[in-house]
């Protein structure tokens, strides 16, 4: 007897930078604890894509993953800015110019 699962939703689908992996944001349909899923998946030419791993989430978990990384994010793009602001000299042009072409 095959197993019923869960009506499901996909979220979002995160690629890799390998083609064959991905990051898969699921929520499931039905009375549950955890209804959010984040799955790890691979592809096979033979058998398509299938799951490799899952780790169960409540609505309050991914809300605190959403503002952990957002604070990461919000923090790695300061540094960066931080960075181009300190590298930029006063005797550099602050717009590069282009030449105009006419056909």
């Amino acid at each position: 007897m095959i197993p019923q699962t869960k009506p499901e939703t996909i979220l979002a689908v995160i690629p890799s930078e390998n083609p064959n992996q991905r990051l898969v944001l699921v929520m499931v349909n039905g009375d549950s604890d955890k209804p959010l899923l984040l799955r790890t998946e691979s592809f096979s030419p033979d058998v398509g894509w299938f799951i490799q791993s899952s780790v169960s989430m409540s609505r309050i978990e991914l809300a605190g993953l959403k503002n952990v990384l957002g604070l990461t994010m919000a923090r790695g793009c300061q540094q960066t800015t931080g960075r181009v602001q300190e590298s930029k000299r006063d005797d550099e042009p602050s717009v590069i110019p282009f030449a105009l072409r006419r056909a």
